[in-house]
């Protein structure tokens, strides 16, 4: 049932006002922030003085504008959005002596949107606890195997799930694009006792219609964007699924979910909607707040990022997605993910993968026509689904070149016949996109398609790129398989594909598994701070998907990372309490996250610029029994360099522990060409062991009784570095503890880079 606006809220809590808001519309939309020495009475939590001024001004100018959003809690920055019809009418805001910040914002998809592969190869103070609001706990049943589901593996959950712990009643918001509550693995209910989600709130439509409701489900059949509506029900399935069918569970799925959607069917938001979802999910009590979108600006002061600090501050963890363009180079950073005491997330891939089986026929007719021996051989493909088909087909293979880079990109001849009745194969380009080759395919009639992959690249599963209504079939297979098969077509054997009677398989990910994504975001800020806290697994993920669209989805980015790292703050929240506040929470899970590799058969760690602490361990967070702060340390740039620092390790544990501090260097990236002219360099960044940073402890060893600390002095040398490159040095600074975990607090991440106060970086915090 779809709600209409839900008038009490806006009235008490946050004032929406609506406005027929038309897709395509070029009003500019700004948020303009008000100086907070300018609130009179700070004895209500809402005050609107300021607004109401700010839009007597606006009439007495006659500035013609479109209000959207009043930020009126006076525990948050103040301020409101408004789309002004004329944009030179911008520079009279600052004319209302309470202005203190005027943002030019844009409608958009999120920074931190799941990507389109182009390459397919390729100290705060705890919240009061009358802020926690009650819900009745949730009865889930959860299976009572062993966990043994790969993201779960590798990130230590396993053990709490196998231990009884499950981030029961744990209240989680997930700000995104709504959810279906139907799904049976979200118990197809809503706001009552026993759902899943027990609660919510819409802030857009599906057309991006600015509306307010109690409803966070969308209603997007009829816009098949596959990779946007269904974004935020797969986000919340990684969190806190129950699935009978899959027979896979979220993270902490006896946690309970609120759903506050910020963006429409396709996937456009805008940092007001998100700054308002954020106020409203901690105003109802949120234990943790998990959102998988950002924005392009790399500033502190950025009015979304200052809502989520002081969210932060008020004692609610916020856990942000860094984004997915990584590709795109060093020093593209995004707000909120810069904000002072949020939680940023990288991803790492997934090392098992979601396959089916399926047997390939060969016979050589050339030879033997009459009389050719079938050769059966069983393989597998990657796939969400099964592809459905009773009787063989054979091949169609779209390329007569084996890992020819054009395959599909343009137009078949005029002379291919109808590929309904073919099982059509496709090999990995790389001068078009994946839905331009499956486009093409389908120009002809294609209904079932197999793509198969390059050696060195990230797998990818073609069915993302198929419209869920459509009904084309695709699945990928191995680069193997692919030129075996098309070599086999080339040579004259008949070839069909049978995919009756398919089995579930798990396919070992050799290629990518346990490693970064290459898309995941690079920081730092061009403050040189806005480091990733760690990673989660957030890459080629299996999670719940819209009824509608297929109920299931196999997707890839740091928006999946994300709920993980956010579900595991739920499970820690669980067993260890509210004590800690949340940068103590982020000090917990950075340091005792794991380190990882560059690359699978390099001992050089991967920079923290892009890794972070490393991938998250949350059974090793809960087992703890040291604490470390700060839990990074930013060496800032060559002229402001920060290079004595201090440390200071607690023991919390019932023991003393003895810490030996350590010296483990990671890769230095380099950021830009060396030509002194200032260019980035995009793409996958190289690690290289030079250029390193010289680090000393004093003391170097040091012995802690229960309850007490310890500080340690740190010195850094900077290295050499060649300024023309802006070298972004890193490493970590771990402790072997005795007796207990092995670097049971884990390792401190570091970070520096090159001479900065030079560089254009095209935006000066405006």
């Amino acid at each position: 049932m779809r709600l209409q606006p839900f008038g009490l809220w806006a009235a008490s809590v946050l004032l929406f006002l609506t406005s027929a808001q038309a897709r395509g519309r070029k009003d500019t939309v700004v948020i303009v922030s008000f100086r907070s020495d300018q609130v009179k009475d700070r004895s209500a939590q809402n005050d609107e003085t300021l607004h109401n001024g700010f839009e007597q001004y606006l009439k007495g100018r006659n500035i013609t504008y479109k209000p959207r959003f009043r930020f009126k809690d006076v525990r948050m920055p103040l301020g409101s959005s408004l789309a002004l019809s004329n944009e030179t009418d911008v520079p009279k805001l600052y004319g209302y002596p309470a202005v203190e910040q005027v943002e030019i914002i844009q409608n958009g998809p999120s920074a931190a949107f799941e990507r389109r592969v182009r390459k397919q190869s390729e100290s705060s103070s705890s919240a009061p606890s009358a802020h926690r609001a009650h819900f009745p706990p949730r009865a889930v049943s959860v299976p009572a195997q062993t966990d043994t589901y790969a993201p779960h593996v590798m990130v230590g959950a396993d053990k709490l799930h196998n231990e009884g712990s499950f981030g029961a009643n744990i209240k989680v918001a997930v700000l995104d694009t709504g959810l279906d509550y139907t799904h049976p693995a979200f118990g197809n209910c809503y706001g009552k006792p026993g759902c899943t989600v027990v609660g919510g709130y819409s802030f857009v439509s599906d057309d991006n219609t600015i509306t307010l409701s109690t409803d966070p489900r969308p209603n997007c059949d009829d816009y098949g964007i596959k990779s946007s509506w269904g974004h935020g029900t797969h986000v919340a399935g990684v969190i806190g699924a129950q699935d009978n069918v899959r027979n896979f569970t979220g993270i902490a799925p006896k946690a309970l979910i609120s759903a506050y959607r910020i963006a429409s069917c396709t996937g456009i938001s805008a940092p007001d909607v998100a700054a308002a979802a954020i106020v409203k999910a901690y105003q109802d009590g949120m234990d943790i707040i998990s959102m998988s979108f950002s924005f392009e600006s790399g500033w502190q002061q950025a009015f979304v990022a200052r809502i989520v600090s002081t969210v932060v501050s008020l004692g609610t963890p916020v856990v942000l997605a860094m984004g997915n363009s990584g590709e795109s180079g060093m020093f593209s950073p995004t707000s909120p993910t810069v904000a002072k005491g949020a939680f940023s997330v990288a991803s790492v891939q997934n090392k098992e993968l979601t396959g089916y089986t399926f047997a390939i026929k060969s016979s050589n007719s050339k030879s033997s026509p009459n009389a050719a021996k079938v050769n059966t051989t069983v393989s597998s493909y990657l796939s969400t689904n099964p592809i459905n088909m009773t009787s063989s087909l054979p091949v169609y293979v779209s390329s007569k070149t084996v890992n020819n880079p054009d395959d599909s990109c343009n137009d078949y001849p005029d002379s291919t016949p109808n590929l309904a009745k073919y099982v059509v194969l496709i090999g990995a380009a790389k001068n078009c996109f994946l839905t331009i080759q499956i486009f093409r395919a389908q120009a002809k009639g294609a209904k079932y398609i197999l793509y198969y992959s390059d050696t060195s690249s990230e797998l990818v599963y073609a069915d993302q790129f198929v419209d869920p209504f459509d009904d084309t079939q695709a699945g990928t297979i191995s680069n193997a398989d692919g030129v075996r098969i098309a070599k086999m077509v080339a040579y004259g054997y008949k070839v069909t594909l049978d995919f009756s009677g398919p089995k579930s398989v798990v396919i070992p990910n050799t290629v990518t598994g346990g490693l970064m994504g290459i898309y995941s975001e690079y920081s730092p800020s061009w403050t040189v701070g806005g480091l990733p806290g760690a990673a989660g697994v957030g890459g080629l993920v299996l999670s719940t998907w819209p009824v509608n669209a297929g109920s299931y989805q196999i997707l890839t980015g740091t928006s999946f990372s994300t709920p993980m790292v956010a579900g595991a703050m739920a499970l820690y929240r669980s067993i260890r309490g509210y004590a800690e506040t949340p940068e103590q929470l982020n000090a917990v899970f950075t340091t005792t996250a794991k380190p990882l590799p560059y690359s699978r058969n390099s001992t050089l760690l991967n920079t923290v610029a892009q890794s972070g602490g490393g991938l998250i361990d949350v059974y090793r967070a809960v087992k703890s029994t040291s604490r470390v702060w700060p839990y990074q340390l930013l060496l800032n740039d060559t002229h402001n360099f920060n290079g004595s620092q201090k440390l200071t390790i607690s023991n919390v544990g019932t023991q003393a522990q003895t810490y030996t501090l350590g010296h483990l260097p990671a890769g230095t990236a380099y950021s830009q060409d060396g030509s002194g002219e200032g260019n980035y360099l995009a793409g996958h960044i190289a690690n290289v062991a030079q250029d390193q940073a010289g680090v000393k402890f004093n003391p170097a060893s040091v012995t802690i009784a229960p309850g007490r600390s310890q500080d340690v002095q740190v010195v850094f040398t900077a290295p050499n570095a060649d300024p023309a490159k802006l070298a972004v040095y890193s490493g970590y600074g771990p402790a072997e503890v005795n007796p207990g975990l092995r670097n049971a607090h884990g390792a401190v991440p570091r970070c520096g880079g090159g001479l900065l106060e030079h560089q254009d970086n095209q935006d000066d915090g405006g």
